[in-house]
């Protein structure tokens, strides 16, 4: 996935989109999650708790961050600074910590002042670690009188809009443009959007960069872990919440006029299709109408990578009409998908909600 900006051209709209790349955040609380699936499910890094203060350990780490670089994922290490010596401290990541691999400072509830971290951060690299991101939550930084971070990383920084558990792509449709204002001097360069993204059957903090996967990895001081393969015949498939639409004044109007939202869905991995590509979507049955109408696609669209030449494939109107609510009212085949596909977008109308099915061979 890439997060550049693509045009979406149809016969009704003409506009611009950014799609992130999401990734998670993980500790022991999240001991034996799959990282291959979470990479399947289009999650390109991760950013894995190594140690706190001089004396915790992730008893996971290992096991966590080997999964997330087999997976091809983006990997750093995060520490969660206390007021404990900061010789200490450093003693205790390093013991963990492979040599060469990024480490951001966890600055939050008991971490001290911003003395704390600046010092932190100075030992960390004269350890021969590079210092990417720091954590800093808004909330704390205001709690110790909102200081000045000019000098430190730019910002990893956290604002969730719900609590509710959903996929991270659902949940980051919240996210108002303004969670990426910096503060303190700093930009947010990392934005911590969810504590309960679904993934790979668990529930996870999610975060984004508005960038590309070899500009974060540049970011993060090192090369990109090595891309996993692209060639085998394993099927993945993913399964989205589309959230519901708004719903018709007169539910007997013609069906084609309801509201109708553009919903992005971000997929993984980039030009890694060599078989067809499938989207089955359902709706959930909206019975006010006479004819038990759930909804309809208006059309969709792939988005492609970099470049002019953009060429997005279009479906004409569905409307299930046939009075048989939960059936798979609209499919289509794409394959192989177009070079570069780093996201689908539905137009579509389901004022009791809806859910795709992304189907792909890699």
């Amino acid at each position: 996935m890439r997060s550049d900006r693509f045009i979406l051209l149809s016969p009704l709209h003409l506009w611009t989109v950014t799609v992130p790349l999401f990734g998670i955040d993980v500790s022991n609380y999240q001991a034996g999650i799959d990282m291959g699936q979470a990479a399947r499910e289009g999650f390109s890094f991760a950013f894995v708790k190594a140690t706190e203060g001089s004396g915790y350990v992730n008893p996971s780490f290992a096991g966590q961050l080997a999964g997330a670089s087999q997976a091809g994922m983006l990997v750093a290490a995060y520490h969660y600074l206390t007021t404990d010596p900061i010789g200490a401290q450093v003693a205790n990541l390093t013991r963990v910590v492979p040599p060469g691999l990024p480490v951001i400072p966890d600055f939050e509830h008991n971490s001290g002042d911003i003395g704390n971290l600046r010092a932190f951060v100075d030992a960390v690299r004269a350890a021969g670690h590079s210092v990417p991101l720091v954590y800093v939550p808004q909330w704390y930084w205001s709690s110790i009188g909102s200081p000045d971070l000019s000098g430190l990383p730019p910002l990893w920084s956290s604002k969730y809009p719900t609590t509710n558990p959903a996929p991270a792509s659902v949940l980051y449709q919240g996210v108002p443009q303004s969670y990426w204002n910096g503060y303190g001097g700093l930009g947010v360069a990392v934005l911590q959007f969810a504590d309960s993204a679904q993934v790979a059957g668990r529930l996870v903090d999610a975060s984004a960069y508005l960038g590309s996967r070899d500009q974060l990895a540049a970011l993060l001081g090192g090369a990109p872990a090595p891309a996993a393969a692209t060639t085998s015949s394993e099927e993945s498939v993913a399964t989205i919440v589309l959230p519901p639409t708004d719903a018709p004044k007169d539910p007997k109007t013609d069906p084609s006029t309801w509201p109708r939202v553009d919903y992005t869905i971000p997929l993984a991995p980039p030009g890694g299709w060599h078989g067809k590509v499938m989207a089955h979507v359902v709706v959930n049955a909206y019975y006010d109408h006479d004819q038990k109408v759930a909804g309809f696609v208006r059309f969709a669209n792939w988005f492609v990578e970099g470049g002019d030449d953009v060429r997005p494939v279009s479906v004409a109107d569905h409307v299930n009409d046939n009075g048989v609510p939960m059936v798979r009212f609209w499919a289509a085949h794409w394959g192989p998908a177009p070079q570069g596909s780093s996201s689908l977008v539905l137009n579509y109308a389901a004022p009791h909600g809806a859910a795709v099915t992304i189907e792909y061979e890699r």
